[in-house]
């Protein structure tokens, strides 16, 4: 450290030789007595930090709320200040910490995949490690820099800023060692520091300033007036706010904080009562002196449409008599080269050009902006201010900031330290580049589940979506459950993982026995918090009752359109399923706890059971027919005969024909992974579809009960990709069976995972109310591009707000909207690291 400083002040006495010293430039010091820095005119400045937020994502009632709050700092009582934002390297030491903690739980000598899931962990962590390099992961700050002669009042002023601005948006002063590390980074910006222990060397040996001030700043020009700075090694150029709007669109200062890397200054101070009318009022004299002298039709409209915006704004101003307010803004932009600096200027320039905010640069005075821009709130360059009104400072609002940073408790060591879940880093925002750290185990008030809904037409992003989040969560320790009706990217995803891939279609390589005991709760008509939230211990479930209705469905969605099976025939099964069960003691009084405990696979019945006893029964009465033919006073019933030989024929195909190798015979597969896929893709190439729903709905109902039957305290997630299987108004108990699941699988700590690229088959006439129900229980929705047909659903479902729709509309590949409960919503581009986007590449068919 000492070393460090007396390097520093070596190389600035080396540069006096050659010219003036830094330190006669800085207009302002520091006064160790108040721990405050001062500016040469003896007004000491103070920092008070706000957060960002997502105003776009808000409803509008909100919008005006916080943009008021803003208004109501622009006061007599707040005076002249600067709002400065700039940016820094997202907070990611806590997520690296609890990276490390997981890896350290994990046996990688165990077998290949806990191997696996330390390598996703690792890999994820040397992301974050890395990212103030690579500049991937960036939060912006805000700061209000106030300054007063009197240090009291300056402070009072710094607490009404605070009063009007913290019960909307996080607001408070910031401490003498992180205002010394603002202005330290913006006079350094090549090599920034963090004031750690760093700051309490620099007061005891008073060398803040001697610290803070740079080696040199020089100056250098391209062409006559194009004039740069040189500092810290780096290339800047500071330009101002020269025109923009007279009728502004909403927060229309957030699009200049919003610039990746480029520092940003706002002045403002009161203005004189009548400045800005009478600013107006000239604005007006000319552009009708010029509405007069045209004879261009063309010119005559523009100048007419100007006039009367003029006179609008005039007439509003003399009724409201609203505060006027000078105001500038000014942005610094840094590189390596002139040329850098230029190219990012142009592109800056362009992005602007769509909002009608115009920069320029100031000539000859690249020093005086240079300071002008810095959080030391001095005006040097008051020249370049405009003029307007409290009332449209506040509709500018610059403190947008989309940025999601979830954090969830693992647990807390013996030490006190708090382990968190490490949330899966999903990419950037769209509008201002915020990070968004997503966990959909996050419980607020507005984000009540664990539920997720994904749409998105075939190529724009949402399997690579899939993938990255089962990727990801089986490096945490999810246990994950997939229904996969592709058998393509998820198939080889869950190969390479080392997990268990599942065969759903043929039933050599993976059987789910229907008959084997099902645990389906049954809905609840108390959705109250207490009652929904409450996990059903397995004593208090006895399922024969449900599972039987789970038969019943499972049996309908086979019959398909056939009418040949009706309701005499369901009951004739359920009887001989009863009388089946009680020989296996298995009752109506049979608890799930006991089902858990004393049974396993093989002592289920299977479809070839069943086949069996209806036969023998249709024997009995074939027997009994006989008899009565033979004179024995036998009564028949003919219609059961009936009834029993077409149950026969409608089991057969289950028991003994083509669905037999899928359904008959005990469940074979083993659960114990942490991801398990069950591919039925076959059956989607090569069956009917009612094969293909009854098998779907076979092994929603075979996962469901091993999520409640769960006796561990893990993360349990079902993806049901391309779920609009499921979606036909002929299979309704299925539609409720899934709505079911999706509203419960919360209380053992599940969260489902819909999927979809055919909005039709889920939100069409038909089965509108069950696809709604469900993409509404799902507190977690992202929406990829989509094409017109599927636009019109969301927007007749009102899904999502009628501003976003044109984004999804014209989405690029990987972006999307994303909604984190009812309170969040921004559009994101998903950020796959480079190795993982290539190997999902190559898992591509």
């Amino acid at each position: 450290m000492k070393k460090e400083r007396k390097n520093k002040k070596a190389q600035r006495n080396k540069t006096n030789k050659k010219g003036s010293h830094t330190s006669d430039l800085f207009p302002f010091s520091w006064d160790a007595s108040k721990e405050l820095f001062v500016d040469n005119d003896g007004h000491y400045i103070q920092m008070v930090q706000t957060n960002g937020t997502n105003l776009f994502g808000f409803n509008r009632n909100d919008q005006e709320s916080y943009m008021m709050a803003l208004q109501s700092c622009f006061s007599s009582q707040t005076g002249y200040g600067q709002i400065f934002s700039f940016d820094v390297g997202a907070n990611v030491d806590g997520y690296i910490e609890d990276y490390e903690y997981f890896k350290n739980c994990i046996n990688v000598s165990e077998s290949d995949e806990e191997n696996a899931r330390y390598q996703i962990l690792l890999e994820s962590q040397n992301r974050l490690k890395y990212s103030p390099m690579t500049r991937e992961m960036v939060d912006r700050v805000f700061l209000f820099v106030l300054k007063d002669k009197d240090s009291f009042k300056l402070m009072q002023r710094c607490e009404e800023i605070k009063r009007c601005l913290n019960p909307y948006q996080k607001t408070s002063p910031l401490e003498p060692k992180a205002m010394t590390e603002v202005i330290y980074n913006y006079f350094h910006p090549r090599n920034e520091k963090v004031m750690d222990k760093m700051f309490v060397d620099l007061k005891e040996s008073n060398d803040i300033m001697d610290f803070i001030y740079p080696d040199y700043i020089s100056k250098q020009r391209k062409g006559v007036t194009n004039q740069y700075l040189i500092m810290d090694g780096l290339y800047v150029k500071v330009l101002y706010l020269s025109a923009f709007r007279k009728t502004p669109p909403m927060a229309f200062l957030s699009y200049i904080t919003a610039l990746r890397d480029v520092d940003v200054s706002i002045h403002y101070a009161p203005a004189p009562s009548d400045a800005i009318r009478n600013e107006v009022s000239k604005s007006l004299k000319n552009v009708n002196k010029n509405l007069n002298n045209t004879r261009d039709n063309a010119d005559r409209i523009a100048l007419q449409k100007e006039s009367e915006q003029l006179e609008e704004v005039l007439a509003k101003m003399v009724a409201d008599s609203d505060q006027p307010i000078h105001f500038g803004v000014t942005i610094r932009i840094k590189g390596e080269s002139i040329e850098e600096v230029d190219d990012y200027i142009r592109e800056i320039q362009k992005k602007l050009d769509e909002m009608s905010i115009y920069f320029r640069t100031g000539v000859f005075q690249q020093y005086d902006m240079l300071i002008q821009n810095a959080p030391l709130c001095q005006n040097t360059v008051e020249q370049y201010m405009k003029t307007t009104t409290r009332d449209v400072m506040g509709w500018s609002y610059p403190f947008v900031f989309e940025s999601l940073y979830d954090s969830v408790e693992f647990q807390i060591e013996e030490n006190g330290r708090r382990v968190h879940y490490p949330p899966v880093f999903l990419g950037n925002t769209i509008m201002t580049g915020g990070v968004c750290f997503y966990d959909n185990f996050t419980k607020l008030d507005d984000r009540s589940n664990y539920n997720e809904f994904i749409a998105g037409t075939s190529g724009f992003g949402k399997t690579f979506f899939i993938m990255w989040l089962i990727y990801c969560r089986f490096g945490l320790g999810y246990k994950q459950f997939l229904v996969d009706v592709e058998g393509k990217e998820l198939n080889k995803l869950v190969n390479y993982l080392g997990g268990e891939n599942i065969n759903c279609a043929d039933g050599t390589k993976g059987r789910i026995n229907p008959l084997e005991i099902r645990f389906i709760i049954p809905d609840d008509d108390d959705s109250s918090e207490s009652v929904t939230d409450k996990k059903i211990p397995l004593e208090e479930i006895k399922p024969l009752a449900e599972h039987l209705r789970f038969m019943k469905n499972f049996l309908k969605a086979y019959k398909g359109d056939s009418t040949e099976i009706g309701l005499l025939n369901d009951s004739t099964i359920e009887r001989v399923l009863i009388e089946i069960y009680a020989r296996k003691n298995i009752t109506f009084d049979t608890t799930a706890k006991e089902l858990l405990d004393n049974y396993t696979s093989e002592d289920y019945p299977i479809f070839h059971d069943l086949y069996n006893e209806l036969k023998a029964k249709a024997k009995m009465r074939i027997e009994h027919y006989e008899s009565a033919e033979q004179g024995k006073n036998v009564y028949i019933d003919e219609d059961e005969l009936k009834r029993l030989n077409e149950c026969i024929s409608f089991i057969e195909p289950l028991a003994v024909g083509s669905d037999s190798p899928i359904f008959n015979g005990h469940t074979n597969i083993n659960t114990d992974s942490k991801l398990i896929n069950f591919n039925i893709s076959q059956l989607s190439d090569n069956t009917s579809n009612k094969t293909l729903q009854t098998q779907y709905y076979n092994i929603m109902s075979f996962i469901w009960t091993s999520i409640v039957s769960n006796p561990k305290a893990e993360r349990q997630q079902l993806y049901a990709d391309e779920f609009s299987v499921i979606m036909d108004p002929r299979n309704e108990d299925i539609m409720l069976f899934f709505r079911n699941i999706i509203k419960r699988i919360r209380k053992y700590y599940g969260g489902l995972t819909t999927a979809t690229q055919q909005l039709d088959d889920v939100l069409n006439e038909l089965v509108k109310s069950h696809g709604k129900a469900i993409i509404a229980n799902s507190c977690y929705q992202f929406y990829f591009g989509l094409g017109a047909n599927d636009l019109s659903y969301i927007k007749d479902a009102e899904m999502i707000p009628e501003s976003e729709i044109e984004f999804v509309k014209t989405a690029n590949i990987g972006e999307c909207y994303a909604k984190f409960g009812s309170a969040t919503a921004m559009e994101i581009k998903i950020g796959l690291p480079q190795s993982t986007l290539e190997l999902f590449e190559r898992i591509k068919p």
